[in-house]
């Protein structure tokens, strides 16, 4: 499956709990769950760009290449350092405090599962 198109958020699992983890109050989370979320990835070679739109006034560009060292910024504005890699079709990112790994499903959609200590925060987002 290609991974290249326009995804939008559609379930999230954990994901209270892994807001409370990394420290947003109950009104952030409030905030959070109530965004609409669409990610437009393209692909050029080993190099991949994430748009990322967090409603209607607010968006970011994710770009890194496989193997090297990027700087990424999360939808709070924090920036975090790592390597991405693929593994067996998936993008594997080592990031700070956490791990991501990133893969299209085999309905063609986009899952993102984040491992912060032994929580597990999963976003699915559908292809559009």
């Amino acid at each position: 499956m290609t991974w290249e198109g326009k995804f939008e958020l559609c379930e999230q699992k954990n994901a209270e709990v892994f807001f409370k983890l990394i420290g947003l109050t109950d009104e952030q989370i409030g905030k959070a769950k109530q965004i609409t979320q669409s990610t437009e990835i393209s692909r050029n070679g080993d190099t991949f760009t994430f748009n990322l739109s967090y409603g209607p006034n607010k968006s970011s560009k994710n770009v890194f290449t496989l193997g090297e060292e990027s700087t990424l910024t999360t939808p709070m504005g924090r920036e975090l350092k790592g390597t991405v890699t693929m593994v067996d079709g998936k993008l594997q990112g080592s990031f700070d405090k956490h791990k991501q790994l990133t893969e299209i499903d085999g309905d063609g959609n986009l899952k993102d599962t984040i491992f912060l200590g032994d929580v597990e925060y999963v976003r699915i987002s559908k292809r559009l």
